[in-house]
């Protein structure tokens, strides 16, 4: 598993609290870049990976949280052992959010999650998607779709070794206690907000919900920020003298390297507060890899793939050299979408306007970032 760390410079205790963010299905690390001002004001660390499977991490199949709750296991234990953490929360969006929900009920000892847009059962997301068929006026009897749902069964069961019946967050919230923030987008047509209703009221911790404009990959309004750091804040216990002032004229979805007007104050902006972030792999037990034992991360190359990747990491007011990521490209966009309502569409027996390419098993992000797409889903 291939990670970034980011910490405070100036570290205020010799431990401190630390974020895990999780990425979406079709997507990679960079993903966190939204959240990571945000985060980073707080005082915490930051870590964000590639799951199994998908950007620079080894897998063959993305499993929607089935075994991703095992890397994320795996990522916990690393972070515990290196004795500088103390308190741990998690952040998913999406696949990412599933894999915390279905690894919360497990490790009570995280202290909070951010759950934005889970799915409450994929066996119902793929009976939603055929009911999406019905909508758009495609005749689909009740026995072709329960027989689709069989076949991509099947599919999985053999190529990934999963079963998506089992792939289930609303069998776990009942035994589930850590406080939690649900998010949801008002338009998500993909991935529903009443799968996220049916979660909290499902939730047997204390659970709070927000609600958002947008649609399943919109970038999130500041008022979902500042609902996290509020929650972040008390779950991790963070002391208020820890925190930096945010310039009132940063974009908080911008990272905090691409602010023009930063000073040489801890107070002023995040900027110079940000340590560069450490580079490099886990090697998660329940995953296959082909990677030898004493093989070894070439920073200098994970450096020059991440500047390619638009994370520029210098302090230069005037360099603005650093290639724009457009996060939107990343994750469940809408042609991803169209193009697995389509695999869904042609197994029914019926074709798509419009389609895609499909058929590919590695979507490529925004910049070079890849992440394989999940095989018969």
């Amino acid at each position: 598993l291939h990670w970034f760390h980011w910490e405070p410079v100036e570290r205020t205790a010799v431990r401190i609290p630390v974020v895990i963010y999780m990425h979406g299905n079709a997507s990679a690390r960079i993903e966190v870049l939204p959240q990571l001002t945000v985060l980073l004001a707080l005082g915490v660390a930051v870590f964000a990976f590639d799951f199994g499977g998908s950007g620079k991490s080894d897998g063959e199949h993305v499993t929607l949280g089935y075994f991703e709750r095992e890397d994320l296991l795996c990522v916990v234990a690393h972070l515990r052992a290196t004795d500088v953490v103390s308190t741990i929360a998690l952040w998913g969006r999406s696949m990412g959010a599933v894999t915390a929900l279905m690894h919360g009920d497990r490790d009570p000892s995280i202290a909070g999650m951010v759950l934005d847009s889970p799915f409450a059962d994929l066996t119902r997301l793929c009976e939603e998607m055929v009911d999406k068929a019905r909508d758009q006026g495609i005749n689909v009897p009740g026995f072709v779709s329960s027989v689709a749902i069989r076949m991509i069964r099947g599919s999985v069961r053999r190529q990934a070794e999963f079963d998506i019946k089992d792939v289930s967050p609303i069998t776990h919230v009942p035994h589930c206690y850590i406080p939690a923030l649900f998010v949801a987008a008002e338009n998500d047509d993909f991935i529903t907000k009443a799968h996220s209703l049916s979660l909290h009221d499902a939730y047997a911790g204390d659970a709070n919900m927000i609600v958002v404009d947008g649609d399943h990959n919109s970038t999130r309004p500041r008022f979902m920020f500042d609902s996290v750091s509020i929650f972040l804040q008390a779950c991790l216990q963070i002391p208020p003298e820890w925190q930096l002032r945010i310039h009132p004229s940063m974009n908080v979805t911008s990272p905090p390297w691409r602010y023009p007007g930063a000073q040489n104050s801890r107070h002023s902006s995040p900027t110079h507060a940000m340590r560069r972030p450490e580079m490099h792999s886990v090697t998660s037990p329940t995953r296959r890899s082909n990677l030898d034992d004493d093989s070894e991360i070439d920073l200098e190359e994970e450096a020059a793939a991440a500047i390619a990747a638009g994370l520029d990491f210098t302090d230069d007011d005037d360099n603005n050299s650093g290639a724009n990521i457009d996060v939107e490209t990343l994750g469940m966009t809408s042609e991803r979408q169209r193009e697995i309502e389509g695999s869904l569409f042609r197994m029914l027996g019926h074709e798509t306007e419009n389609e895609g390419e499909s058929g590919e098993n590695k979507e490529e992000g925004a910049n070079g970032e890849t992440a394989k797409a999940p095989s018969g889903v």
